[in-house]
């Protein structure tokens, strides 16, 4: 247990998904004290020293780690630099929540895991849809059944995208912002470990924006996926079974089921009141802060952050 009496927390990054979800969680946790953030975009971190007064703002992450003092940090910033921010946090013993995924490449996320190594810091993956309520009752349903086969679709609707999204060199692309959730999802929840994995990978408007998977585990199980930053928001899984089909979307009320009924207006009025109404984002983070208080095991090892890249990898090369 730390002798403090917050956590003290630092961010690499400061982007939307900062803005909107990590800096109004944290500000809400009790027991945690956001105490500097780095990010070379002034104006945005001005807008988070609005929602943190007396919030330290920094250019790089290094300058941050050599000026404030903090128990753990979160790596948020732009997919090219999580592998180097990674690196630079466990290089200094502090506990890291790292988003997703977990590198731009395969050789990146491998220096990673052997700094990992030499580091005994909470070290956690982002994978936060693994505590989505309604993914963990999907995977539980999956169990019931005889499984023959899973589809899942991740999409989003057409928006402007930053900069370093338009390029995969620098992490772009459908199958890292979000294919690599269903991937996690696949492996943590439904328990199926590839055998064999095929990609087609289309760029419409940037690099690597439609890409569908074909995956076939070792209990024979056959994941089709389709990932696109293009059309409509979706979010959804079907699973194929001896009784048929049953589809579940993120976005429907109803996928989470009616009874018993104290589950679902609790599932619902959680979400109401999660910024992206997504409550997974909260049970993700707070899991980690957990893990430092009381010196527990990572939640989510970084361990699981490579092995998808490694499926990743895989998808890219048949693909190529």
């Amino acid at each position: 247990m730390k002798s403090q009496s917050k956590i003290r927390i630092a961010i690499a990054g400061c982007g939307s998904l900062v803005q909107q979800v990590h800096l109004p969680l944290l500000k809400n946790m009790a027991r945690v004290g956001v105490v500097g953030i780095a990010d070379p975009n002034a104006a945005a971190c001005q807008m988070a020293a609005e929602q943190i007064p007396g919030l330290v703002a920094f250019e790089t992450l290094s300058e941050l780690l050599d000026e404030v003092e903090c128990d753990g940090v979160i790596v948020a910033s732009p997919t090219h630099l999580h592998a180097e921010h990674a690196c630079l946090v466990l290089s200094r013993k502090k506990a890291l929540y790292l988003e997703k995924p977990m590198a731009s490449t395969l050789n990146e996320a491998n220096q990673v895991i052997e700094i990992a190594q030499t580091s005994n810091a909470v070290a956690m993956m982002g994978f936060n849809y693994r505590f989505n309520p309604l993914w963990q009752h999907v995977a539980q349903q999956a169990k019931s059944y005889t499984l023959t086969g899973i589809d899942s679709m991740f999409s989003l609707a057409t928006r402007e995208l930053p900069a370093w999204k338009h390029k995969r060199s620098s992490g772009g692309g459908a199958l890292l912002d979000l294919g690599v959730h269903h991937l996690d999802l696949m492996f943590s929840l439904f328990e199926l470990k590839p055998l064999s994995i095929k990609a087609q990978i289309r760029s419409q408007r940037t690099e690597h924006d439609c890409v569908k998977i074909q995956m076939i585990s070792d209990s024979g199980i056959a994941v089709n996926g389709s990932y696109s930053l293009l059309g409509k928001e979706a979010d959804e899984i079907c699973l194929r079974t001896d009784h048929g089909l049953s589809r579940f979307s993120r976005y429907e009320a109803f996928s989470y089921p009616l009874l018993p009924p104290h589950k679902f207006f609790r599932y619902h009025m959680e979400r109401r009141k999660s910024p992206w109404k997504e409550p997974s984002f909260a049970h993700s983070i707070a899991a980690w802060i957990c893990a430092i208080e009381k010196n527990l095991p990572s939640p989510v090892p970084l361990a699981d952050g490579y092995r998808v890249m490694q499926w990743i990898e895989a998808a890219e090369s048949s693909a190529r």
